[in-house]
């Protein structure tokens, strides 16, 4: 009996470090290390956060162009201003909801300094998409994209 309920602890702790696993924290330095690559991969970063209606709505326009794209090379990246502290009690629990499978990262550091680094028109709102391909930014765009704007815009960074 005692075997059986370490086994199931252990079964259970392990999914749930899988679970926290799929969101990396990541300051702003990080982020550009993860996008910077010379190859031909278009990388869609969505900044965004659970408390955001706007940011939720769009999330699966964003699946669908994401499915649509998938024999091209885009990699679709969802950025999580939430803050870190909210990790276990807000951002897990949203995203084991969602069926996206995509990387999902949880910003730290200064907010500005994200900011001023994405883009110099951004003024903080969310949601925000930024194209990058290249080691260059492509593109960025504040507020919601409908799936039409979502789509030309990764095809436009794909030329």
């Amino acid at each position: 009996m005692m075997a059986w309920r370490i086994g199931l602890m252990g079964l259970l702790l392990s999914s749930l470090n899988a679970t926290a696993q799929s969101v990396q924290v990541v300051d702003i330095d990080g982020l550009f290390r993860r996008v910077n690559s010379t190859s031909d991969s278009l990388y869609v970063v969505n900044f965004w956060a659970t408390w955001c209606k706007p940011c939720v709505e769009e999330l699966p326009d964003f699946k669908s162009v994401q499915k649509e794209m998938n024999t091209q090379p885009v990699v679709f990246l969802f950025v999580s201003l939430d803050f870190k502290s909210q990790l276990n009690s807000r951002v897990l629990p949203f995203l084991k909801k969602q069926p996206l499978k995509e990387a999902w990262l949880l910003s730290s550091g200064n907010p500005d300094a994200w900011i001023n680094r994405i883009s110099p028109e951004w003024s903080g709102a969310i949601p925000a998409t930024l194209f990058w391909r290249r080691s260059e930014r492509v593109r960025f765009h504040e507020g919601s994209l409908s799936p039409s704007e979502l789509r030309q815009a990764v095809l436009d960074g794909l030329k």
